[in-house]
């Protein structure tokens, strides 16, 4: 018998996929298949991000003893503020004020005060305040997200989150470091597809990618910052670190969307992250 006989065969992705699902969503249960186990030191877990590591693509300078070249200098304030320019920051009303459903149009005999279900398509209607007018409207769950960003911006915290950004990567440009890794703030209660594909990535300085980067932690309400990267080998158990975080988060935030939103292109996306 040959070694590449004896080597057995490594599992097939969807198998690895599977086998972490299931370990998750006993351990939310409390169980698993080693519950005194931290998550990232399990079987399932570590075929999981051997997995990942081996799709990831390289990035150029981070073996030991390759010398990163001086970072190229990048002018960040002006490349946030184009970013910004180019992020949809749409203060339009939504949301009915008559009493009329938001998911299938249905006239209500009268006007709710508080959330509850249409009598015909039985989604549930959010009841809350415009930003922009002060006007109480009858939402859905989506509106209800959109009128937060509204109110976010309208409130001047979009302003400070920007500031802050700006800052951050000043920091980032003045320490010479030719990479940087993305934290996207996936913890936030609410949080973009685009965040989950860009949390814990590392991308080098002026690449299009770190516009990339920067255009997810420039969406209104985005808790994410840039995190130092040194390129050591003895720190890359971090890239399994994240990987663990986008997995989980995108589980939970799925598990948890309402029943209206099931079936829309926000929740096709975090499949395709499960798998």
């Amino acid at each position: 018998m040959t070694a590449r006989e004896d080597t057995p065969a490594a599992p097939a992705q969807d198998d690895v996929i599977k086998a972490l699902s299931q370990e998750l969503i006993a351990r939310a249960h409390g169980g698993g298949a080693e519950p005194e186990v931290p998550l990232e030191e399990t079987e399932a877990f570590k075929q999981f991000a051997a997995s990942a590591r081996a799709q990831a693509p390289q990035v150029p300078g981070r073996a030991a003893g390759n010398p990163a070249d001086p970072a190229t200098q990048v002018d960040y304030d002006g490349v946030i503020d184009e970013i910004v320019a180019e992020t949809p920051q749409d203060m339009a009303p939504v949301g009915n004020v008559e009493a009329i459903c938001p998911y299938c149009n249905t006239h209500l005999k009268s006007k709710p005060l508080k959330k509850k279900k249409c009598p015909k398509c039985r989604n549930e209607i959010q009841v809350t305040r415009r930003p922009t007018d002060g006007l109480r409207v009858l939402a859905t769950d989506e509106q209800v997200d959109l009128l937060e960003v509204q109110a976010y911006i309208e409130s001047g915290e979009y302003e400070k989150q920007i500031w802050l950004l700006k800052e951050r990567m000043k920091r980032v440009g003045a320490s010479g470091e030719k990479y940087w890794r993305c934290d996207a703030g996936i913890d936030a209660r609410s949080v973009p597809v685009e965040a989950f594909y860009m949390h814990g990535k590392v991308v080098a300085v002026g690449s299009p990618e770190e516009r990339d980067a920067l255009a997810v932690l420039c969406i209104p309400r985005c808790i994410g910052m840039p995190v130092p990267f040194h390129g050591d080998p003895r720190f890359e158990t971090m890239d399994d670190y994240y990987t663990s975080q986008r997995y989980e988060r995108a589980l939970e935030v799925y598990q948890t969307l309402p029943k209206s939103r099931k079936n829309s292109e926000y929740a096709r996306e975090l499949r395709r992250i499960l798998g």
